[in-house]
């Protein structure tokens, strides 16, 4: 078997092989800008959700005093219902 670093480099076969990684470099700068964006999206889309959770979660911590006051005019009404039957 022979020494396979035995042999003539041309400046053409410099030059293709530097022109081949500039190619594969560009495609990478491009898949990057494309994950770049997707970050940015991602992030954007992810701030939504928090915010419309944390509506929630503000929403929800009123609910319970409305509740309250359904309850008590339920309560009210039967109250009165009955105060009305036996009147």
């Amino acid at each position: 078997m022979g020494d396979p670093f035995n042999g003539v480099v041309t400046a053409r076969d410099v030059y293709g092989a530097v022109q081949e990684m500039r190619g594969e470099m560009r495609t990478t700068a491009g898949e990057m800008r494309q994950v770049r964006a997707d970050i940015a999206e991602l992030r954007e889309t992810g701030d939504e959700h928090e915010q419309r959770i944390r509506s929630l979660e503000q929403w929800r911590a009123r609910w319970p005093l409305a509740s309250l006051g359904a309850l008590v005019g339920g309560l009210a009404a039967l109250v009165a219902a009955v105060l009305q039957y036996l009147g």
